[in-house]
């Protein structure tokens, strides 16, 4: 059961999940499994929601997941640009400085959604 904890958290951390404030309850887990604390955790009843909660990123990235992909492309090595048939956009920025798109900054090793 810790195991599959910890993948879930990893999981939840590498994508951006734990900014959600539904799942911000699980990243002092994820903080102790970062120190490799394991013998210390605790079986914990932790709040993961099922369905994504309306407006959060997670929500918004399960939507798009139905809408059909347009164009995928490169605007420098390190930022890549999704766009979907709704108008959607999805910038995701690898390098580890921010990317300024269309006036608004994306943060490193981050996305951003445009609607």
């Amino acid at each position: 059961m810790k195991r599959m904890w910890f993948c879930l958290l990893s999981i939840a951390v590498w994508t951006g999940w734990v900014d959600d404030p539904d799942l911000a309850t699980v990243a002092p887990a994820v903080n102790r499994a970062q120190q490799g604390e394991e013998s210390k955790w605790e079986d914990v009843d932790a709040h993961i929601p099922l369905r994504p909660q309306p407006g959060s990123k997670r929500s918004i990235l399960a939507y798009l997941s139905t809408v059909f992909m347009e164009e995928h492309r490169r605007l420098t090595d390190d930022v890549r640009l999704t766009r979907y048939a709704d108008g959607s956009r999805i910038v995701v920025n690898y390098a580890k400085t921010p990317y300024t798109f269309e006036g608004q900054m994306v943060d490193p090793v981050s996305c951003r959604i445009f609607r």
